[in-house]
């Protein structure tokens, strides 16, 4: 009987499979191949299980063996979606697009999606901070020219048992023809918060103010400072606690005017009162706030003001 030379198997064998491939990234596959297979090109398809062709950059590519092996590429997209891990498999065929002959079928590879984006939540400084610094400045009033009232203060701190009171009441005092003889506080100038520099974004500013009003004084001056000037914007009330009371309202679409309390918060965790200012800003020792009162327009009176909060708290991002 005679010999005859049998030529090898034409075969394919997957070598290395990704067992994962994050969506957006790529994952390479190593085949070899034997017999007539050697130096051919070949094609691969993507079998989805769970996953779908808009997963994939493409579903279907040619290789070309060299010398017994070979590689490829598939690409996932990024759909922006986090979901359960999705799977598929990849088959190699000697005709295009999962034609001719079935060669070799992959191990399961599964699609995962990346770590979810969670915003980072904006982290106070949990209590407000104290000032430490006290100093007042004179106004007189715009329309009299009288000077302001002043103070009397405790040069390092405000806070309960460290009251700043004026000096004396604030009055409002009716004339003839309607008109009203007002007055107004000095300035208070609260600095030295003694906050550290984080280097992180400021995206908040709280300021808690406790203020004996008698339901009658009011707001004149609500203002941050740096740098011995007045920033931002002036978060002074300018709703009437007297008027308030006296609301009656024009119809059901109304706004009930809301007056601050004696205790009030301005300003909040997402808000930096109209300037840009950073961490560093904040830690300076000439930061802080500017508060001065006001005697009621409508409503004659004389009242002294106390107060024993005027504490500063940071929102960074």
């Amino acid at each position: 009987m005679g010999k005859y030379n049998m030529a090898p198997p034409a075969s394919v064998s997957f070598i290395s499979v990704p067992s994962s491939i994050t969506k957006g990234n790529s994952g390479t596959f190593s085949v070899t191949e034997t017999g007539s297979l050697i130096n051919a090109t070949l094609y691969w398809v993507i079998n989805n299980v769970t996953t779908t062709n808009s997963n994939f950059s493409a579903t279907s590519g040619s290789y070309t063996d060299t010398s017994g092996s070979g590689s490829f590429s598939i690409a996932t997209q990024t759909d922006g979606i986090f979901q359960s891990d999705l799977t598929f498999t990849v088959s190699i065929w000697t005709g295009v697009g999962g034609t001719g002959v079935l060669k070799a079928t992959s191990s399961s590879i599964t699609v995962t999606s990346p770590a979810p984006i969670i915003p980072a939540v904006p982290s106070p400084i949990r209590t407000f901070q104290n000032p430490t610094n006290i100093t007042q400045v004179t106004i007189p009033n715009e329309i009299t020219g009288i000077p302001s009232i002043d103070w009397n203060f405790n040069s390092t701190a405000i806070a309960p048992g460290a009251y700043a009171t004026s000096t004396k009441p604030l009055y409002t005092i009716s004339g003839l023809w309607m008109e009203k003889f007002l007055s107004n506080t000095s300035q208070l100038w609260c600095t030295g918060y003694n906050f550290t520099n984080p280097n992180k974004t400021v995206v908040g500013i709280e300021l808690a103010l406790n203020v004996q009003r008698q339901a009658r004084i009011e707001d004149l001056i609500i203002q941050l400072t740096l740098g011995g000037q007045l920033i931002g914007n002036n978060y002074a009330s300018t709703i009437n606690p007297v008027q308030s009371s006296m609301y009656t309202g024009g119809g059901p679409s109304d706004v009930y005017p809301v007056p601050v309390g004696d205790y009030n918060v301005y300003g909040g965790s997402l808000d930096l009162w109209g300037t840009a200012l950073t961490s560093a800003n904040v830690a300076d020792p000439t930061f802080g706030i500017v508060v001065s009162f006001k005697s009621n327009a409508i409503y004659p009176h004389r009242d002294l003001a106390y107060i024993d909060q005027a504490g500063l708290r940071i929102t960074y991002a």
